[in-house]
Formats: C-alpha cells, sequence, structure tokens
C-alpha cells in the first residue's frame, strides 16, 4: 500500500468494560491532572466497542497515528484489541501532493529537455521525501503504541 499504515492486535489483561472506560477516562482527564500523573493521553472519540484515537502533543506532529481499534472479550478473560495506525488525511494528501509534483518535475525535465540529471535530483527528492514520511510515521506509531498499551494494561 501506498501510505504507511499499521494492523495488530493488542491483548489486554482489563475486560473489555474496563478498557473502553480507560479509553474514556483517559479522554477526559484535565490536563493539569495528566501532567501531575506522567502518564500519556489521547484525544478521540470512544463508542461502546470501539475508539479512534491520537496523542494529544505539546506541539504538531504530521507523523504521529490515528488509532483504530475495535475491543472484543476473551473467553479466558481479558480483551483483544484489534487495531490499526494510520496517517491523518491531510498528512495522505500532503503525501501524494509531493509525490505528484516531484514525479511531474521528473518527466518535465526528462521528455522535452532531455536534463537527466535535473530529473534524476527530483525523483531522488520524491523517494527520499517517502522514506522519511513512512520512517518518522514508523518512529511515532512506535510511541502511540506504547502509550496505548501502558494505558489497557494498567
Amino acid at each position: 500500500m501506498f501510505f504507511p499504515q499499521k494492523v495488530e492486535t493488542l491483548y489486554s489483561p482489563l475486560s473489555k468494560s474496563e478498557v473502553i472506560q480507560s479509553l474514556r477516562v483517559d479522554l477526559n482527564t484535565d490536563k493539569e491532572d495528566l501532567e501531575s500523573q506522567q502518564k500519556k493521553w489521547f484525544k478521540g472519540i470512544v463508542e461502546k466497542d470501539q475508539f479512534e484515537i491520537s496523542l494529544l502533543l505539546k506541539r504538531p506532529n504530521n507523523f504521529t497515528p490515528i488509532i483504530s481499534g475495535i475491543v472484543e472479550s476473551e473467553e479466558k478473560g481479558g480483551s483483544m484489541i484489534l487495531t490499526k495506525y494510520q496517517l491523518f488525511p491531510s498528512s495522505k494528501r500532503f503525501l501524494v501532493f509531493w509525490t505528484i509534483l516531484t514525479l511531474l518535475i521528473t518527466l518535465f525535465f526528462a521528455i522535452p529537455y532531455q536534463a537527466y540529471w535535473y530529473a534524476a535530483i527530483s525523483l531522488a527528492a520524491c523517494m527520499v521525501n517517502y522514506v522519511i514520511t513512512r520512517e518518522n510515521f514508523n518512529i511515532q506509531t512506535r510511541k502511540s503504541r506504547r502509550a496505548l498499551t501502558g494505558l489497557i494494561s494498567s
């Protein structure tokens, strides 16, 4: 797939209702209370058995993922959380815009002007932009995953 994303299944010793309640409480925590507890927190929507959240950051970061999840009860106790991490729609549009623009610039230099050196530079910029986006997404996904697992395991 063109857009970076990650899908995984997490296990929590908490019941389905406890996981949902933990997410709801975390979303409603006051900032002052949260800073004194030194834990991560999220913003988003939590419904009966599913959620769509993202880390609430002090500084904006275009690569922070949206975490969509479905919580299911386990027969042996605990719960399974099916999660999907993906870029925000605005970040996807930004990636598409720069990918298309740099590819068009590559074609512009390569076809009518036969300026292959400039075309190669533009194509390299396209690839570097994509690699940077993917790697930053992976870094932010790991941070979000750590915060989520900390929340659902306590």
